[in-house]
């Protein structure tokens, strides 16, 4: 693979969404972009290049890439919950660390067999999960697993028998819960208790350990900012599910989406896919904003603020938007739930 790469700056104001402002700061790269995350303080973006061994990038607002490193398998990224220079990655066929991106100092490796599709800090900085597994269609295998590490990278748990490699975990605000994504099954575990008693195949039905699942081939999916609802994507709409009732409600009638993101204040979600970027109320189930760029589109991501987005353009630049018409007050309802 060729790791040479050609910077073009761009800046340009224009209208955008209507009322709001586009701020574009461009960077054209090899490999394209598989998932976005701003760090704390929304100084920075990294960005997964490649879908298998590719390049972890760290950019500025102007889209300078500041710091990279490469990784094996299937890589991902997990920034610090309030340390704005402290970034988790890993690789499936690599291993998990974390680096200091301003000093460029490794700061923790966790060895041999850490390595994983997926990566996330808990909300209080004192743990790691590290998602594992190979990928398959057969859903008897019990191929995945999640191992929970403390931060000098002792295996706390490990959470095994999911159905096929895990591709996302996010971890709950009560730093206990964590949802799982593995093989298009979402499920929500309590940490603590890592004992499997059973496949669950339906989405109202809660095994001993309090673990529950989400049926379908989900694509993606994101934590309310504050409580137990979560949003799911699926090829054709996107599912609000609440953990705490096991209600479901989904938006119908939404372009085709793979990356979906809940606002910081929980008014809005933003989605990527086939059609470009679009903006949904969560109350209404209405499309506020829409961008038909015409391409497909892997990754989007809120800023901090809740006033700009960040997505993947073509041929590994990265997008970044300004827009002010959508103002981040916080939503006091569920929803669309019954």
């Amino acid at each position: 693979m060729n790791h040479s790469r050609i910077f073009v700056i761009l800046f340009s104001i224009c209208g955008f969404f209507g009322s709001g402002i586009l701020i574009q700061g461009q960077v054209t790269d090899i490999g394209s972009i598989f998932e976005i995350e701003w760090n704390a303080d929304g100084t920075l973006t990294a960005n997964v290049h490649g879908y298998f061994d590719g390049h972890i990038r760290v950019r500025t607002l102007s889209g300078e890439i500041i710091w990279q490193t490469a990784y094996l398998g299937r890589g991902d990224i997990s920034w610090h919950p309030t340390n704005p220079d402290i970034l988790a990655v890993t690789g499936s066929d690599d291993e998990s660390r974390i680096f200091n991106v301003s000093t460029n100092m490794l700061v923790a490796s966790f060895g041999e067999d850490s390595g994983g599709n997926s990566i996330a800090y808990s909300m209080d900085a004192t743990k790691l999960a590290v998602g594992q597994g190979e990928f398959s269609s057969d859903s008897l295998l019990g191929v995945g697993e999640v191992k929970i590490y403390d931060l000098s990278g002792t295996v706390i748990n490990i959470i095994s028998g999911f159905r096929s490699g895990v591709t996302k975990l996010v971890w709950h605000p009560d730093n206990i819960q964590i949802a799982v994504l593995g093989g298009g099954v979402i499920e929500v575990w309590n940490t603590i208790n890592e004992t499997r008693s059973g496949i669950v195949s339906e989405l109202r039905e809660i095994t001993d350990n309090t673990r529950t699942y989400m049926s379908g081939f989900y694509q993606d999916f994101d934590w309310y900012p504050q409580n137990n609802l979560l949003i799911a994507v699926l090829p054709s709409n996107i599912v609000f599910w609440d953990t705490t009732t096991y209600l479901q409600t989904p938006i119908i009638n939404i372009m085709p989406v793979v990356s979906v993101d809940w606002s910081p204040y929980g008014n809005y979600i933003a989605t990527a896919g086939d059609f470009g970027i679009q903006i949904v109320d969560v109350v209404t189930g209405i499309t506020v904003k829409h961008l038909d760029t015409g391409n497909h589109h892997n990754a989007v991501a809120w800023h901090p603020s809740g006033e700009i987005l960040v997505y993947d353009g073509t041929g590994g630049i990265q997008e970044i938007m300004s827009i002010p018409s959508l103002h981040p007050t916080p939503t006091q309802s569920f929803p669309l739930l019954p």
